[in-house]
């Protein structure tokens, strides 16, 4: 089994080479995602991957996860259920990391339930909670999927290696890797049962340091009250190729009241946006990789076009191509702020709600 995080990877070498040689679709994802993966494995190994800890709150960081691995099991006819009965705290994490471990132990289990199935995911705070500097928390991954073989079970961990799924979409081989290297970078463990016919359960334990509470200034600038208001009414162009991750966002854009028009790429967002009546249009959240034409590219074409709003309008590039030449490489184009993927709600509303005039 493997792990599909909702994104797309890193750029390699430069150069959009998938693009380059006309792969699309499920191919060229799969090659990239082997990209990413390598990547990341490579700088696990070489001790160049280390974690970024930042204060989160718990319920946005549960939340955060569940919102792509509930829509995903949707489109699959699978009952998706997050039990969080950690009383909300303010941890020090990593997390986009985080995110990753469960992300991708979520869409396995999504990935390997048949229509019908059920798929849960438990959040609890572990029955020792620490040492009072620290909250040591247990989640449990658990689906009555297909299972996975008591022989292969050993091996699940190891790189490259996956087990024969009766014909289901394969991926990288690398997610568990991964999964496993990052609990054990966090000092924690992760612990398997699997029956072949009746599912898998995965139990993570993890243990945080506490983080300061927010200041007053922190409390009163940053409601979600306040966010909601400023956000309400506003209309904002997407453009993303990923039919999921277009569902995800929209989603996410209609919970503070806003209206959203889909491009499915770059050359129907700038054909949308330049043929628009000006002041149509409040924001643009760019993919950067789509075919016909990338995020690059639209944001050049919009900011050097002859629309009236082609060289104001705030356009935010979501990506999962996270590290610092990525960013400068988006600003260079023209866009304002970048969002990474997976999508964390309130980055994605913080971003928007800066952005956007008053």
């Amino acid at each position: 089994m493997d792990g599909e995080a909702f994104h797309q990877p890193p750029e390699f070498l430069g150069c959009d080479v998938f693009h380059v040689i006309g792969f699309h679709g499920p191919l060229e994802r799969l090659l990239l995602d082997l990209i990413s993966d390598t990547l990341t494995v490579s700088k696990m190994n070489s001790g160049k991957l280390t974690l970024q800890l930042q204060p989160v709150d718990t319920d946005t960081l549960l939340e955060a996860i569940a919102v792509p691995v509930r829509a995903s099991a949707e489109a699959r006819h699978i009952t998706f259920t997050l039990d969080n009965q950690i009383p909300r705290r303010r941890i020090m994490a990593d997390r986009l990391n985080t995110e990753k471990i469960f992300l991708n132990l979520l869409s396995n289990a999504v990935k390997y339930t048949p229509e019908g199935g059920h798929v849960r995911f438990d959040a609890a705070l572990a029955e020792k909670e620490g040492d009072g500097d620290r909250e040591a928390m247990v989640f449990t991954v658990a689906d009555d999927g297909i299972g996975i073989a008591a022989d292969f079970l050993p091996h699940i961990y190891e790189t490259f290696v996956q087990q024969n799924q009766g014909g289901e979409s394969s991926g990288t081989g690398l997610g568990l890797s991964i999964v496993r290297q990052l609990i054990t970078m966090m000092d924690g463990t992760i612990d398997v049962e699997s029956t072949m016919g009746k599912g898998t359960t995965f139990t993570v334990r993890l243990s945080f340091e506490k983080a300061a509470s927010p200041s007053e200034a922190e409390k009163d600038g940053g409601g979600a009250g306040d966010v909601k208001m400023e956000l309400a009414g506003r209309k904002v162009l997407l453009c993303e190729d990923n039919s999921l991750n277009r569902e995800i966002a929209c989603a996410l854009l209609k919970a503070k009241g806003m209206t959203v028009d889909n491009a499915e790429n770059g050359q129907v967002g700038v054909d949308l946006f330049t043929s628009s009546q000006p002041g149509t249009y409040d924001a643009v959240l760019m993919d950067l990789r789509m075919p016909v034409m990338d995020g690059y590219q639209a944001t050049r074409s919009i900011r050097e076009s002859d629309h009236p709003d082609g060289k104001s309008i705030p356009i935010i590039a979501m990506s999962a191509d996270t590290f610092d030449d990525d960013i400068r490489k988006c600003l260079d184009a023209g866009m304002n702020d970048h969002v990474p993927k997976p999508v964390d709600p309130a980055r994605l509303y913080s971003a928007l709600s800066s952005a956007l005039p008053r």
